[in-house]
């Protein structure tokens, strides 16, 4: 069982549907047209700033191509990372396989005798203000970050929960940098990397960007599992912002429907709110 970085944010029950092997031939949406161009548009914001960064550093730069099998991504990263390359395009780092994880990164920085992760993403990260640390993409190093006067962070915990991901990875194959845990995001603007502590107590009730990932983890690994082995299911449908474009809501949807739930009039914490009170149904 391996799971992306994409579950830490995602709706418990498509977790479980989506490793039941009992829900196999259950009906599922297909994208629509909005959301299948929100993917294009993704990935050609992340070409363009590969190709900004390649002219910048073109002596440092090493790209893994998309084109290979995923063992080929896998050994060719390896053997750039081995090779100390400053700056990896495209990386799929190895499994994770005891701790149940696997993925890639946009793009990996040397440092400290490792390397620091950096995602691409297409909405913005920062908002006027000041107090963010960030480098510019023709010095996107850690150590030429600074604090910004004219940025400050615009909080986006799944950029920080994506890092988090990709930091446990590099632990685990013995290829993470020394120190602090620490990920870059380089947004919309594409114009500097905005350096987040993950070790910092920036999160509700004292926790941190690695305390949130490793309890959220655990949690999907485990709902995972119990779907995959068809133990009892730890996690029910309920409505969501998610379900909107979930390709399950047309096997969730009628379930809730049919059985009154809360949810439908009350979504999300809400709803979880109401059902711990002992009102579960719209009846109710």
């Amino acid at each position: 069982m391996l799971l992306d970085a994409a579950v830490v944010t995602r709706c418990r029950r498509r977790v479980h549907l989506d490793h039941d092997p009992s829900a196999v031939d259950e009906p599922r949406a297909s994208l629509d047209a909005t959301a299948q161009r929100r993917i294009a548009d993704a990935a050609a914001h992340r070409r363009w700033v590969a190709d900004r960064l390649a002219e910048h550093h073109s002596v440092d730069w090493a790209e893994v191509s998309p084109e290979l099998t995923a063992e080929q991504r896998v050994e060719a990263t390896l053997a750039r990372l081995r090779e100390h390359a400053p700056l990896v395009w495209g990386g799929l780092l190895p499994a994770d396989t005891p701790g149940g994880r696997r993925g890639g990164v946009d793009l990996l920085i040397r440092h400290r005798g490792g390397y620091l992760p950096v995602v691409v993403v297409r909405h913005k990260v920062t908002d006027p203000g000041g107090g963010a640390r960030t480098s510019s993409l023709t010095q996107p190093r850690l150590t030429a970050a600074r604090v910004d006067p004219d940025r400050k962070v615009r909080p986006q915990s799944r950029d920080q929960l994506r890092l988090a991901h990709a930091v446990r990875l590099l632990q685990a194959a013995g290829l993470a940098a020394r120190g602090r845990a620490t990920g870059g995001v380089i947004g919309l603007e594409a114009d500097a990397v905005v350096w987040h502590d993950l070790d910092l107590a920036s999160w509700p009730g004292g926790r941190t960007a690695m305390n949130e990932y490793d309890a959220r983890f655990a949690d999907r690994l485990a709902v995972a599992r119990a779907a995959a082995t068809a133990g009892p299911p730890l996690a029910q449908p309920s409505r969501v912002t998610e379900c909107r474009s979930c390709p399950w809501w047309s096997t969730c949807g009628p379930a809730l429907r049919a059985s009154r739930d809360v949810s439908m009039v009350l979504r999300g914490e809400d709803a979880v709110a109401l059902r711990a009170a002992g009102v579960s149904t719209v009846d109710a």
